[in-house]
């Protein structure tokens, strides 16, 4: 047998034991295979066996919650009777809107759609995240209505069980409706006659096709595009349902380019309730920030910071504000607990007025050490390249400190400190605080609260609590936690903080603002009994004023009072931010505060120096004081440690001469020594002592013999009251007295 048959032969013999060996891999996987089908099978039938259809949850739109204060006493109850309305009566643009944006196969398929899910699992692996959807109208009715927001396999192979049983049982016009009656639409909107009623004032079939198309994009995420905030990305997603309308043909071409050019219309702050102003404070946090699903919030415990006793002071003190206009009013503890509240209109915004300028300005410039709080600021009319800004009153203090400018509100400075800052500082920390700017916000009348929009008073309130909080901003909060009707908890209160400011520029802004309440705008908080930190704002024109603020904090509370009108129409003349506002403040810490000890301590990272008083006042030079200098010569700072003066005064410990007259004339000497106060000098003439300037700096020499040469010199000293310290000896002149003639 030759070498190359006996080869083939053995090629053979091991081709067909690897083939044999692959078949039983094969049939081992195969194997594998069916049995793991076969367990899912059996783990489907078993996890869901007890699944059952609750008939009555598909057409409740009905709920009842329970609030409860800090104290767990019940406050009361937000029952929420929603109205249905029939698939009948709903426009058929309205049901194609969702049919084209949630479930194009809506008509096709029996309530899974693979090829759906199938297609959202390959686009998800393609850009390696997990954002396309599968689940199917059917799917989300099960969802809504009759299941927790647990993400486990056993909930969604018990959703699967429940939606083939929906579509065994109802039709698909049943379903429709009863999804479009119980689905979310966001500020506590349940159904789509509650948010047609609540978003555009009118019933489902009298809605537009854009305001369909609208409904349509808030059910994917109801919270964050019914924020105001997110206008343009609702915009845009109410876009991508036209789009979506279009290629399944529901509406031609020449529609959607006119429906797209359409403006977006929506009531975002209309109320959904008419409860308690707390309560309705609660159901905008449910709907905003706390992020669980909100199906399971129907029936739930909401537990507050809610205290009942500060609830009453704050009231009684908006009520005895005055006026036909309306009193807002927020407390918050600790890190931006609200305790109490009041507002007919509790997501109202307003312009800030003045309470922009330390977030805006001052505490910007104290962090980038363009300013201490002495920094010297002329303040005198200023033109900023055709923007002209007056202060209040049209009245004008020449060269004052950063502190004295933030106390009395004035507009030039801060103004000035903005225009030196630069806008894209202030704006970083701006952004910090949650406040992202509009272009046209991007202007020098930002210093003075020139802003499209504005704030609530609960979001303006909050930003001051950096000051208490060492430069650490925390979401305001009214919710602890939300318990499920089944005890499950559904959401706990724990925002982190987020640094905006170090510590001690939150320290220093803060006792600027101490200034206020002491000599400048909120003067009538001053008080012997306490200590506050406070700022003004007043928002208006020369034809009048829309609003009027007072904002105040202690070490550990922060309360924010507004007063305007609903319909932005001008308050009394009289009222202006350290008027009313601040009165009504006062009222409140009064009847509030039982301690003394509402000072904020001052940190580690601020330091206290003595400044040399005269270059100070004289030049703005901050000098440290001479270890020397009489009291009376200094002036107290207080200085971020990393920004602290090094430079120190000489003036003491090495006494000057700062001038001299000296002049012969008719056998008489004359000398005028000048120094800084304290500052004496003994007067020597050809060495001997004749003179010391402590009895008077003018010095005449009449012992002065003829025909005689003298030196005059001077040695400063300064004496404080333990040891003279003596400076370096000065030649004051020289002179040739006349020599005398002889008849």
């Amino acid at each position: 047998m030759s070498r190359m048959y006996r080869r083939i032969i053995f090629y053979k013999k091991t081709n067909t034991f690897y083939m044999k060996k692959f078949a039983k891999i094969i049939l081992f996987l195969f194997l594998l295979l069916f049995i793991l089908c076969a367990a899912g099978v059996i783990y489907y039938h078993v996890v869901t066996m007890n699944a059952k259809l609750d008939e009555s949850k598909l057409i409740s739109v009905s709920d009842s919650t329970e609030f409860y204060d800090l104290n767990g006493k019940n406050m009361g109850s937000y029952v929420k009777n929603g109205k249905k309305t029939s698939i009948e009566t709903i426009p058929s643009y309205t049901l194609n809107a969702f049919i084209a944006i949630e479930d194009k196969n809506f008509y096709k398929h029996n309530g899974i759609d693979y090829k759906g899910i199938l297609r959202a699992t390959i686009k998800d692996l393609m850009s390696f995240s997990f954002k396309e959807g599968g689940s199917t109208i059917s799917q989300q009715l099960i969802k809504n209505t009759q299941l927790s927001g647990e993400k486990t396999i056993k909930r969604k192979l018990t959703e699967i069980r429940l939606t083939g049983k929906l579509e065994q049982k109802y039709s698909k016009k049943e379903i429709l409706e009863y999804y479009l009656n119980t689905v979310y639409f966001g500020k506590s909107y349940y159904g789509i006659e509650n948010a047609a009623q609540g978003y555009f004032d009118k019933k489902t079939e009298n809605l537009t096709v854009n305001e369909s198309a609208v409904l349509a994009a808030i059910v994917k995420s109801p919270n964050y595009y019914t924020s105001e905030s997110n206008g343009e990305k609702l915009l845009s997603r109410r876009n991508l349902v036209l789009e979506k309308m279009f290629e399944q043909d529901y509406i031609k071409g020449y529609e959607l380019n006119k429906l797209k050019n359409e403006k977006l219309k929506i009531n975002y702050s209309k109320s959904s309730d008419k409860n308690s102003p707390y309560i309705s404070l609660c159901l905008t946090e449910l709907s905003e920030y706390c992020y669980v699903n909100p199906y399971e919030l129907k029936n739930a415990h909401v537990y507050t910071y809610f205290e009942e006793s500060d609830q009453k002071k704050l009231l009684a003190a908006l009520n005895n504000s005055g006026g036909s206009y309306t009193g807002n009013g927020v407390l918050m503890k600790d890190k931006n607990h609200i305790s109490a509240f009041y507002s007919p209109y509790p997501s109202s915004v307003c312009q800030p007025g003045s309470t922009i300028k330390p977030l805006a300005v001052y505490s910007p410039s104290l962090e980038e050490n363009l300013i201490n709080e002495n920094t010297i600021i002329n303040d005198e009319k200023t033109e900023f390249s055709g923007y002209k800004p007056k202060n209040y009153s049209n009245r004008y203090y020449g060269r004052i400190s950063a502190k004295t400018a933030l106390s009395k509100s004035l507009n030039i400075p801060a103004v000035k400190l903005l225009n030196s800052l630069g806008i894209d500082k202030s704006e970083k920390y701006l952004k910090r605080l949650g406040i992202n700017l509009s272009d046209d916000e991007k202007g020098l009348s930002l210093a003075l609260g020139g802003m499209k929009n504005g704030f609530t008073l609960t979001d303006l309130t909050s930003f001051y609590g950096i000051y208490r909080s060492g430069g650490i901003y925390y979401k305001p909060s009214a919710i602890r936690k939300v318990v499920s009707k089944s005890g499950r908890v559904l959401y706990s209160s724990n925002f982190y903080g987020r640094r905006v400011f170090s510590d001690a520029t939150a320290y220093l802004t803060a006792d600027m603002l101490s200034e206020s309440v002491k000599s400048g705008t909120s003067s009538k908080l001053n008080s012997d009994k306490f200590t506050l930190y406070a700022k003004t704002g007043t928002v208006g024109s020369e034809n009048g004023n829309t609003a009027a603020y007072s904002v105040s904090f202690t070490n550990n509370e922060t309360l924010g009072i507004r007063l305007n009108n609903a319909d932005n129409s001008y308050l009394p003349s009289f009222v202006t931010g350290s008027s009313a506002p601040t009165e009504a403040a006062a009222e409140f810490w009064n009847s509030y505060l039982k301690t003394s000890d509402t000072e904020i301590k001052m940190p580690g990272s601020v330091k206290e120096a003595y400044i040399d008083k005269d270059e100070y006042l004289n030049n703005g030079k901050f000098l440290l004081a001479d270890d020397y200098a009489p009291e009376s010569t200094k002036i107290r700072m207080l200085f971020d440690k990393k920004f602290l003066p090094t430079e120190k005064s000489p003036k003491y410990s090495s006494p000057e001469i700062s001038d001299v007259e000296f002049y012969y004339k008719d056998s008489v000497v004359k000398i005028k020594i000048t120094a800084l106060k304290n500052v004496y000098s003994k007067i020597y003439r050809n060495g001997e002592e004749v003179y010391d300037t402590a009895a008077g700096n003018v010095f005449y020499d009449y012992n002065a013999n003829t025909d005689e040469t003298y030196i005059y010199e001077a040695v400063p000293y300064f004496f404080n009251g333990e040891k003279t310290i003596v400076g370096k000896k000065v030649v004051l002149g020289k002179i040739k007295t006349q020599k005398r003639d002889i008849a």
